[in-house]
């Protein structure tokens, strides 16, 4: 069974992997740990989460169980130009608004993003590196029986 957490992770990674598709932009779903991530590149980190009852409580469907679950994930898009990372970040944010109705079949909920900014890349990533950081919340229910 696919968490909500590696649900969320998959649709994100499938829709940026659609928006570059050709380009030789490479995504990383998460943060890579033993490597330099490619330039460019985009890399998505989950960065914090928070659960909230859905309607009557706990109560989701007849005989099951649910809470709203909100992780808000980090996308950094990174370039060696800084026009060229601009147009990047256009793409992931244009990709994820035009994705917002397949998310909603899936049962993921996208809302507006809480922060985009222009930051200077982390280490080890080299310093002539221009990076574009956004934070976007996903909702998902997750479900168990009630029985």
């Amino acid at each position: 069974m696919q968490t909500t957490i590696a649900k969320v992770r998959a649709e994100i990674a499938a829709i940026l992997t659609s928006v570059v598709a050709g380009s030789g932009v490479k995504i990383y779903p998460e943060v890579p740990s033993m490597e330099t991530p490619a330039v460019p590149s985009i890399v998505v980190q989950g960065v914090y989460g928070s659960g909230e009852e859905v309607g009557g409580g706990e109560l989701w469907e007849k005989d099951t169980l649910g809470m709203m679950f909100t992780y808000y994930f980090q996308l950094d898009v990174y370039h060696y130009s800084g026009s060229e990372r601009d147009v990047l970040t256009d793409k992931v944010i244009t990709g994820l608004l035009a994705n917002r109705k397949t998310l909603l079949g899936k049962g993921i909920r996208l809302g507006p993003s809480t922060r985009s900014q222009e930051l200077a890349p982390d280490e080890p990533i080299p310093k002539n590196v221009y990076r574009w950081s956004m934070d976007w919340p996903f909702s998902i229910v997750a479900t168990r029986s009630a029985s």
